[in-house]
Parts: structure tokens; C-alpha cells; sequence
């Protein structure tokens, strides 16, 4: 993932403070990325959602962990610490007044391999 510029941080930052509907969009994308296995997507917007909504210093106190740990966890590429990550979660959907659900649908078909050589 490309690293945003400053003005559309900006930007994306103000759409967030303003519009209801397009954190609660972006809450769910976010997620998404992570179930999906686009954890370095996810992590990056989780951590602008997290500068434009919450804050690292009110996150950190809420979940008791430091700030500075925070911004690290979803500033680099290291391993997620998975308790802190569903904490961060759960704090952000109080937040927001929202519960994010997970629904299982079944994935279209694709054709194996050897199928494909077949044809």
C-alpha cells in the first residue's frame, strides 16, 4: 500500500470527523481487510481511523496499554497482538455506537487446476 500524502490524510481525516455513515463503512472495510488476510491494509487505516476519531492517548487509557505501543502496533509491520487488536476493536465500536457482525457466505466456485487444463 502506497503511503497517503498529507493532504489527503487531511481530507480523509475531516470525511471521518463529519460523516457517521463513512466511519461506519470504513469501520466494516477495515475489518474486512484484516479477515481477509490484507492485514498491512488494514492496519493503516485502522491507525488513521483511530488519529481522526478516538486518539491514541484516549485508545491507550480505555484499553490500558500506552499510546506509543499503539501507534507502533498499527504503524509497522510487525505482528498484531490479536488481544490488543479485538480490544482496539471492541473500544472502536463503542465508540461508534456500532456491533460489527461477521456473516459467512460461500465463496463463488473456481475452477481447479487441472479442471482448467482439461478444457
Amino acid at each position: 500500500m502506497r503511503p497517503l500524502t498529507r493532504d489527503f490524510r487531511i481530507t480523509l481525516h475531516a470525511r471521518i470527523k463529519r460523516s457517521p455513515n463513512f466511519r461506519k463503512e470504513l469501520l466494516k472495510v477495515m475489518v474486512e481487510c484484516l479477515l481477509q488476510g490484507d492485514v498491512g491494509t488494514g492496519r493503516a487505516m485502522l491507525y488513521d481511523y483511530i488519529m481522526a476519531t478516538i486518539g491514541f492517548q484516549k485508545l491507550g487509557k480505555l484499553i490500558s496499554k500506552s499510546p506509543d505501543s499503539l501507534m507502533q502496533m498499527f504503524s509497522s509491520n510487525d505482528a498484531l497482538d490479536t488481544h490488543t487488536l479485538f480490544a482496539v476493536l471492541h473500544c472502536l465500536q463503542q465508540q461508534a455506537g456500532l456491533q460489527l457482525e461477521v456473516k459467512a457466505v460461500a465463496r463463488p466456485s473456481q475452477p481447479t487446476q487441472q479442471a482448467a487444463l482439461s478444457h
